[in-house]
């Protein structure tokens, strides 16, 4: 899937054997995506799917993991986000089986570039279609290439492409994270790592005191890393929707 022009895509056998005539507008780089244009499509080409491990990702004996990253790509940030937390594991470029206790619950990890996102989408329509192992999808999580690329001054091609993964149909959350440069210049076994008391103290605070907390330009808060901990966190304690639909 690409946002690199206004883009259809056709809808097959999975929605009761219809044709190449069934179409849906997905939006164009100008960021003018529709409401619930991912769900209910078909899965990517096989080529373009991550794969399903076959056994436990998890290291005998190693740290408890609440959530696995998934990178959509090289460059994803799936081992820069698991050493900046230490319960996400990385589990590298599939998804896990769901089959073993601790790995049920995974996010997908991608850089803000459009062969970044394009991956992206192809995992989370995957997962949608039931082909991500028998896990739960909390969240897609993205970062920016850029220290320039956040807020209004993201890119059109790149806001077009997040507003697809953003949309309201889809039963996962976008989280975006700042630019971090620390990650840039520092091996992901270096990095400081958020602690369990920033991520509790984040959770008890106010808007007011979060805004002032991201105003520290070197604090892991500003980095958006806190939050997404924080998110994580709630996402994972909340039931799974019964509906997907």
């Amino acid at each position: 899937m690409t946002s690199s022009a206004a883009h259809t895509i056709t809808t097959g056998s999975r929605d009761g054997g219809r044709g190449d005539d069934d179409r849906r507008d997905v939006g164009t780089t100008a960021g003018g995506s529709r409401g619930r244009v991912l769900a209910g499509f078909p899965p990517p080409p096989e080529q373009a799917r991550a794969q399903v491990a076959d056994g436990p990702v998890a290291d005998p004996g190693g740290e408890p993991v609440l959530v696995w990253a998934v990178s959509a790509h090289g460059g994803a940030g799936a081992t820069s986000l698991a050493a900046r937390v230490g319960f996400i594991g990385d589990a590298g470029g599939r998804f896990p089986s769901g089959a073993y206790p601790g790995e049920d619950r995974v996010v997908i990890c991608a850089a803000e570039t459009v062969a970044g996102l394009e991956a992206a989408q192809n995992l989370a329509l995957q997962h949608l279609n039931g082909l991500g192992g028998e896990t739960r999808l909390l969240a897609v999580v993205t970062h920016p290439v850029h220290p320039g690329w956040t807020g209004a001054k993201t890119p059109v091609e790149i806001r077009g492409m997040l507003d697809l993964l953003d949309d309201p149909g889809v039963p996962w959350r976008l989280i975006r994270l700042g630019f971090d440069s620390e990650l840039a210049l520092t091996a992901p076994d270096q990095v400081q790592q958020v602690t369990p008391g920033e991520v509790a103290e984040w959770m008890r605070m106010d808007a007011k005191a979060r805004r002032r907390a991201t105003r520290s330009r070197d604090s892991l808060a500003a980095s958006g890393v806190v939050a997404a901990a924080a998110d994580l966190v709630g996402l994972a304690a909340d039931p799974p929707d019964p509906s997907p639909d």
